[in-house]
């Protein structure tokens, strides 16, 4: 769950036609390092 949402999957394309690589790199970094946790955060505050 995230929030009321009932998510199981979330996709994400790692780079658009062109796209530095470094950029796809900080771009994957983010979504596992920050995104993840404020995702999972949603869940508790709501609980509160």
């Amino acid at each position: 769950m995230v929030g009321d949402a009932p998510v199981e999957t979330l996709l994400f394309w790692a780079s658009i036609a062109g796209m530095p690589e470094d950029m796809v790199a900080r771009g994957i970094a983010t979504v596992c390092n920050e995104l993840k946790p404020m995702l999972a955060d949603v869940g508790r505050l709501d609980q509160r």
